[in-house]
């Protein structure tokens, strides 16, 4: 006779394992590898705009080898757009292999999402504070005015001079550390020249006879250091159209909403 306590146990892995299947079905389809940088399921871009940045992407990826995609899709069907993002690059894998350097741009029209996926070649050039920074001053305010084509446009324009270290974000820890090290220094050349005047002193009095114990004694100071069909693209560029070149990502970027 089976154990009611196991009875459930069953139960509920068999449900477990129905459930399993099911949740893996819901998730939102990745579209196959495009042959276009921009790939507007969306409807977001003008056909002159989406020729434009498919040029502009092309001819940057001839120029510094980076490959950088534009993808929007009007919604993810519940699905967060950091995992879908990173689902989408697995398999679109902008980027040289063994470079990585690849990125792509992701908006979601219905879910009011946008991210910068980045590959781990360029998460130098574009940390996490850089694609946030993208986010909150190129392409957030013109989203939020309904100017996803303009916002698209800077938002590219930001990551192609990001890349070439051209781009100035929002201030980071970092730029702080030439300030804090000059602060630092003073702090310590006081310091050590308090304590030589303090131990002259002492010297002084004992020599004198005045202070013949306790005093500063001979103390030391140290430190340490501590799922769709592909929408629109660009039909009419002479670049020769996006070919995956095998990039690998690490879920470098940022998100936003509007």
């Amino acid at each position: 006779m089976i154990h009611p306590l196991r009875r459930i146990l069953i139960a509920v892995w068999a449900l477990i394992g129905l459930a399993a299947p099911a949740t893996g079905d819901a998730a939102v389809a990745i579209p196959a590898v495009p042959d276009h940088y921009v790939n507007d399921a969306a409807g977001l871009l003008s056909p002159a705009a989406r020729d434009a940045l498919e040029e502009k992407l092309a001819q940057f990826e001839r120029d510094t080898s980076n490959q950088i995609l534009v993808a929007t899709f009007p919604d993810l069907q519940g699905e967060s757009i950091e995992d879908f993002s990173i689902r989408l690059a697995e398999k679109w894998k902008p980027g040289q292999s063994g470079r990585d350097n690849g990125a792509i741009l992701v908006v979601s029209k219905g879910d009011r999402k946008v991210r910068i996926e980045v590959g781990y070649g360029l998460e130098g050039a574009i940390p996490d504070a850089t694609a946030k920074a993208i986010l909150q001053r190129e392409i957030l305010p013109a989203f939020k005015q309904g100017d996803f084509e303009g916002g698209i446009r800077a938002g590219v324009e930001a990551i192609l001079k990001a890349t070439a270290g051209e781009y100035k974000g929002l201030p980071t820890r970092e730029s702080y550390w030439p300030v804090l090290i000059f602060f630092a220094a003073v702090v310590l050349f006081l310091i050590f020249f308090f304590i030589l005047f303090a131990r002259s002193q002492s010297y002084g009095l004992y020599r004198s006879g005045a202070y013949r114990y306790g005093g500063w004694g001979g103390g030391s100071w140290g430190g340490s250091g501590g799922g769709w069909s592909g929408g629109s693209s660009s039909s009419g560029s002479s670049s020769g159209g996006f070919s995956s070149g095998g990039g690998s990502f690490g879920g470098g970027g940022a998100s936003g909403s509007w």
